[in-house]
């Protein structure tokens, strides 16, 4: 009984835990990441401060808990959208890049905090990044083993430098994107492999 007793008590804190990062993101998409209160966020979801505090310990803890999910949801579906892709390691690549750009661009919390359009969310930017290596992490596991089966040729060193190249070469055209998404995963594909170690894309 004890075993279920604690299912139920965790089941229900994750059942709050999710809510409240529903009605926090909600806020800020609606109103800016500077303009959310951590008093409003309780009242959306029908709990005490005290309880929203003993959660998350204050608003940028708040705000790194989004911004986490918002990075591990764009992960989530690029690992599912790989399964359907194919062609060469430039094809695959490019795809998979112009993919993540896409998502980003038309996700609100990752678009507001990447670009600053509104001086509300400029603070974002800062709590994304910190939130992000773990994330690099992840996402290194997730492509490495997608590589291995999908490129068995690609020297094991060569795979492991391509793929986190990749991901920091991505991360800096996030944050920064001096060019059109097509052009940036073109871009990025040639260079993943080149540092492959493999014939570019055709005609290249």
């Amino acid at each position: 009984m004890a075993t279920v007793g604690t299912t139920f008590r965790e089941r229900i804190r994750e059942q709050l835990h999710t809510a409240i990062l529903d009605a926090a993101r909600e806020q800020a998409v609606e109103r800016g990441w500077r303009n959310v209160r951590m008093g409003d966020v309780a009242a959306a979801v029908g709990v005490s401060r005290q309880t929203l505090y003993a959660e998350f310990q204050n608003k940028d803890t708040l705000a790194e808990a989004v911004a986490v999910r918002e990075l591990l949801h764009l992960l989530s579906s690029l690992s599912a959208e790989l399964d359907g892709l194919s062609g060469s390691l430039y094809d695959v690549v490019r795809a998979g890049v112009r993919f993540v750009l896409d998502e980003a661009a038309a996700n609100p919390v990752l678009h507001a905090a990447l670009t600053g359009a509104r001086p509300a969310d400029n603070e974002l930017l800062p709590l994304l990044l910190k939130s992000v290596e773990p994330i690099i992490t992840a996402a290194q596991e997730i492509l490495t083993s997608f590589a291995v089966g999908r490129f068995p040729e690609l020297d094991a060193a060569a795979l492991d430098l391509g793929v986190e190249s990749l991901i920091r070469l991505v991360v800096s055209y996030l944050v920064l994107p001096v060019h059109p998404h097509e052009e940036i995963a073109e871009r990025v594909a040639t260079a993943t492999v080149r540092v492959a170690g493999l014939a570019g894309p055709p005609g290249g």
